[in-house]
């Protein structure tokens, strides 16, 4: 009679690094809940989206003023989320915080996985300390606590974004779907959209995949840039065309933004250069996500 085959062990030590990675997301969300719910207010632009939705509900329309067709607003997938929140009786802001911290608490677990993935491009082991600074680094960031609970949908955009690396890195078919729900979010969503079209171009050196990314997302966005055409006669919202410009003014101010963000986040600019040797030192695909962080 053969012998009885034992049971396969389970790998102790990839149940222990998933373990470090899982414990860090959890200390980083509870780090994030902890700061919003101290920093817990609304900003008063979210009043824009919340009367643009109640007026919707109201069978008014899309508008800030009755009868003003003007899209005063940037960010129509947040003001839907708002106006089904509505219809099934809950209020928009606790709605708009709600998704708020979920979408930072998405980030966070994103953030420990890109990180851990990263890292193990690079390196044989380790990934899973990686993965649990990544989690820390991004749970304990004040502005993402700050935005969370702001009633604004800035959270829920930079969730969207962070998924659509995630999806691209990937390879899957759902990157375009994410990169059209970005894009209706922010209009910024469009940038980071072309941006992962030129990487995929240059970077991935598919043409049949750079095709894809661009044509999908394209018809996915037809018809709500058809929508609004059709209802505010503009492809972009108001905001855009009330402040920018071309004047030298703008780009000083620009400049100074850039600045004030380089001394906050990056020691005036000396984290680029990890950066630059991860962007370096990343196989071709992975390229993108310090390219697109720059």
């Amino acid at each position: 009679m053969p012998p009885r085959s034992k049971p396969a062990r389970p790998d102790n030590s990839e149940l222990f690094r998933n373990l470090i990675v899982a414990v860090g997301i959890i200390a980083a969300a509870v780090i994030f809940i902890v700061n919003a719910r101290q920093l817990w207010f609304t900003q008063d632009d979210a009043f824009i989206s919340y009367r643009y939705a109640q007026h919707a509900l109201d069978g008014h329309g899309l508008v800030f003023n009755v009868g003003e067709r003007v899209e005063g607003y940037t960010n129509f997938l947040w003001v839907v989320w708002l106006i089904l929140c509505g219809l099934l009786g809950i209020d928009f802001d606790p709605a708009a915080k709600a998704l708020g911290l979920a979408s930072g608490i998405g980030m966070i677990a994103l953030a420990a996985l890109l990180s851990r993935r990263a890292w193990n491009q690079i390196h044989d082991k380790g990934g899973h300390w990686a993965g649990f600074a990544g989690a820390i680094i991004v749970g304990v960031n004040g502005s993402l606590a700050y935005w969370a609970v702001s009633g604004l949908e800035t959270a829920f955009f930079g969730f969207l974004i962070t998924l659509s690396v995630w999806l691209w890195i990937d390879k899957s078919p759902l990157t375009p779907v994410s990169l059209a729900l970005a894009t209706m979010t922010r209009p910024e969503g469009g940038l980071v959209w072309l941006v992962l079209v030129g990487c995929e171009f240059l970077l991935g050196r598919d043409l049949r995949r750079t095709l894809v990314l661009f044509g999908v997302t394209a018809l996915l966005l037809a018809p709500f840039g058809v929508f609004k055409l059709l209802y505010y006669g503009f492809l972009l919202p108001n905001p855009f065309y009330a402040k920018t410009g071309f004047a030298w003014e703008y780009v000083q101010s620009g400049l100074e933004y850039a600045w004030l963000f380089l001394q906050h986040y990056m020691l005036y600019g000396f984290m680029l250069i990890p950066i630059g040797v991860a962007a370096w030192k990343l196989p071709s695909r992975w390229k993108a996500v310090p390219i697109l962080f720059l």
